[in-house]
């Protein structure tokens, strides 16, 4: 059989979301229940905050800031708010840098200069961001494993 799971799971964002949700779990398990209303620490060189912003019962907002300690006047502060879908175990990027929500495709020349799937270029980097986060709490003893 040419056809395997992870190559259709490539092709539904769906997969990424997923992935997104089952690493913030493993990350800030008490923040995701309701125990806590905000996170605070230093990983490596960075500054991580995360604050919840609104909690409903199924769902929950994140707004995330993460700061380099050693700061370039090349690399700004990492800030994206993101919803949680607590019943469909799914978390996605709304807001990157202050820039307002996404549309999930945009047209080739689009006049505020926004690539075709940028949100899903967002998405894709936040999971990055927590792969980084987690590999930093792993060398600390700390990290988790995550299965989707």
């Amino acid at each position: 059989m040419t056809h395997s799971i992870p190559q259709s799971r490539s092709r539904n964002p769906m997969w990424l979301y997923e992935h997104n949700y089952a690493l913030l779990r493993g990350l800030f398990p008490l923040l995701l229940s309701g125990e806590q209303e905000g996170w605070q620490g230093k990983i490596g060189h960075q500054e991580l905050c995360l604050r919840v912003v609104e909690r409903f019962r199924y769902t929950l907002t994140l707004d995330v800031h993460c700061r380099l300690r050693r700061q370039h006047r090349l690399l700004g502060d990492f800030v994206v708010s993101v919803r949680v879908y607590e019943d469909a175990g799914l978390a996605e990027v709304l807001d990157y840098q202050h820039l307002g929500r996404r549309q999930p495709v945009y047209p080739r020349r689009d006049p505020r200069q926004m690539q075709v799937a940028e949100k899903d270029q967002l998405n894709r980097l936040f999971r990055d961001w927590l792969n980084v986060i987690n590999l930093g709490l792993r060398n600390a003893g700390q990290g988790v494993t995550v299965d989707v």
